[in-house]
């Protein structure tokens, strides 16, 4: 159904801008999102039919994404992550650039090869690939890091940085005839970068915070 791929971009697209509004349960609402949009993408992005080997099921990529996703649903439930537009990090919008390719996703087929194109970042399929979505939902993060669950960040930047590392690989190495699939794939790897460091900072900040007196 080609019509759900403009329709999941305009819904990532409103769910991101929802704490930029200050709208309330905005976290949540993002959160919630993801976590709606990681169990469709887990089976369907992950399942295919080859010529190869016919029917084809990437089951560790599923249980991965699963994993995701239950846990950005725990932290939905608990409401553990609360973005408030008061603690935009305007030193981070820089952040926005990356989030921006990759919720575009400029590419098109010429001669069988992937190549920059910009015909169709309306309606291509990013708003339902692992790769495009994440990027996009953990810049919110970081821009309002704030009030976020620094183990939801850890567990979708762990997971998110090695899709993107295994993608460098892919894209520039094995499949370098494509290689502008490896430079949409470079947001997921530097903003999950960005967000492991961060959850690790954040997970120091609460120890410190947690015992005062033994961090001295």
């Amino acid at each position: 159904m080609p019509w759900l791929l403009p329709v999941a971009k305009l819904a990532l697209l409103i769910a991101v801008l929802l704490p930029f509004l200050g709208v309330r349960q905005s976290g949540r609402i993002l959160l919630a999102y993801y976590t709606g949009i990681l169990l469709l993408v887990a089976f369907f992005q992950n399942m295919g039919d080859t010529e190869s080997f016919g029917f084809a099921w990437l089951i560790g990529n599923t249980i991965v994404q699963l994993v995701v996703a239950a846990w950005c649903l725990i932290d939905v439930i608990g409401e553990r992550t609360r973005l408030r537009r008061s603690t935009l990090r305007r030193n981070r919008l820089w952040l926005l650039l990356p989030m921006a390719l990759a919720f575009l996703m400029p590419y098109g087929i010429a001669e069988e090869r992937i190549t920059p194109a910009i015909g169709s970042v309306l309606w291509n399929d990013a708003g339902v690939t692992f790769c495009m979505i994440t990027p996009v939902v953990l810049g919110v993060l970081l821009l309002f890091p704030d009030g976020v669950d620094h183990r939801t960040l850890s567990v979708a930047s762990f997971v998110g940085l090695l899709f993107g590392l295994v993608n460098m690989g892919v894209w520039f190495v094995l499949n370098s005839a494509d290689w502008w699939m490896g430079v949409l794939h470079l947001p997921l790897v530097v903003i999950a970068a960005f967000g492991l460091r961060e959850s690790r900072h954040q997970a120091s900040a609460d120890r410190r915070h947690r015992d005062p007196i033994g961090a001295r």
